[in-house]
């Protein structure tokens, strides 16, 4: 005898708006170098490792509904309502520009970091280089 279960589309938009929608998204570049920080660290551990100067600031937006995505099996939180969307965040060089080698997420100022992501080398940005990363929040089944 098999069991076969499934997760309601309604389920994941509700666990979507619950956890996402209209919380502010924070995308943050730091430099990692020896501090050992991890995926796992608090996002206040992440902010003392953060680049300052050269005209680096934070990426922020608030998040809109997710829409689910039938062909990838689902919900997706981007940069405005719906499916296959995304969170396009950019950063912009000036002066003396600014290294970095990790990228990290943050939803709604919270404890811990939502997700990291590493350069390998570092990447270094000169007066007028804009950088951006593409960004999507998903819930699935």
């Amino acid at each position: 005898m098999a069991i076969t279960s499934a997760l309601s589309t309604k389920e994941l938009a509700r666990v979507a708006a619950l956890a996402y929608e209209g919380k502010t998204i924070r995308v943050s570049l730091a430099v990692l170098g020896t501090s050992g920080l991890t995926v796992e660290s608090t996002s206040a551990d992440w902010d003392t490792e953060k680049v300052s100067g050269g005209g680096y600031a934070d990426f922020t937006a608030t998040l809109p509904a997710g829409g689910y995505d039938a062909t990838d099996g689902r919900l997706e939180i981007g940069g405005t309502a719906g499916a296959n969307t995304f969170i396009d965040a950019e950063f912009t060089a000036t002066g003396p520009g600014f290294t970095y080698d990790s990228i990290y997420v943050v939803i709604d100022e919270s404890t811990y970091i939502h997700s990291l992501l590493t350069e390998s080398p570092a990447v270094t940005l000169s007066d007028g280089q804009v950088i951006t990363y593409r960004i999507q929040l998903a819930l699935d089944s």
